[in-house]
């Protein structure tokens, strides 16, 4: 986040399952990599969880069917997005505002946000981004002001207030938006209309914070 905000926009996790000369990584490694890059600007590998030779022993690895399908879902999550990333790409070349970005961009006055480096918002304000980033089966998120839609559970949270221990098993990628975003799909690639929200702040060279963009009704769908 802290490249992304200093201008460089298109960031992400590097290589999910990391370099060819390290170990293959574990199951919920690799699945956990996938989730997370799938909610960035970039989504790219170095290890699928078919065919995986682990280069430091020369042996193939081989991954259970949970774990293809886990990936699977992560890639397609990154695909249902992409005309959305690529307005905001078209966005943040345009004006310099970045694509992904800390929670306090949006929500300034709660200090909260002020140290958490495992929440960020996507797509403007429209996604609240917080994938499990350890090997714990929860994790706590920390929910800004206003109504959100959990994407996994369908359920309409009024924040501010911490989710604590918010249930997150391999197959879940928690993600929250604010409701009543109606979605439509776009075939071509022209950048989205707007969808307005007035800033909370303005940056230090005075331009406005990006506005939101409308998400697909299949976004809210679960895993």
């Amino acid at each position: 986040m802290a490249i992304s905000t200093d201008g460089y926009p298109f960031v992400e996790t590097d290589m999910i399952g990391g370099s060819l000369g390290e170990p293959a990584p574990t199951k919920q490694v690799l699945v956990r990599w996938a989730q997370a890059a799938s909610l960035m600007p970039l989504m790219y590998s170095s290890t699928s969880p078919l065919g995986v030779v682990d280069h430091t022993t020369g042996k193939p690895v081989t991954y259970d069917p949970e774990t293809v399908q886990l990936y699977k879902n992560a890639i397609a999550r990154h695909g249902r997005l992409s005309d959305y990333l690529q307005a905001q790409a078209r966005k943040s070349v345009a004006d310099g505002t970045p694509i992904i970005r800390p929670v306090f961009f949006d929500f300034a006055a709660d200090q909260r946000f002020y140290t958490t480096d495992d929440e960020w918002m996507l797509l403007g304000p429209s996604v609240l981004a917080a994938p499990v980033l350890s090997d714990s089966p929860t994790r706590t998120i920390d929910l800004p002001a206003g109504a959100w839609f959990d994407t996994v559970t369908h359920r309409v949270i009024t924040g501010p207030r911490t989710l604590s221990a918010y249930p997150a098993p391999l197959g879940v990628t928690p993600r929250l938006r604010p409701p009543g975003r109606p979605g439509r799909r776009h075939r071509d690639r022209r950048p989205l209309p707007p969808v307005v929200n007035p800033p909370l702040h303005r940056r230090r060279d005075n331009r406005t914070p990006a506005h939101s963009v409308r998400l697909p009704p299949h976004f809210a769908e679960s895993e």
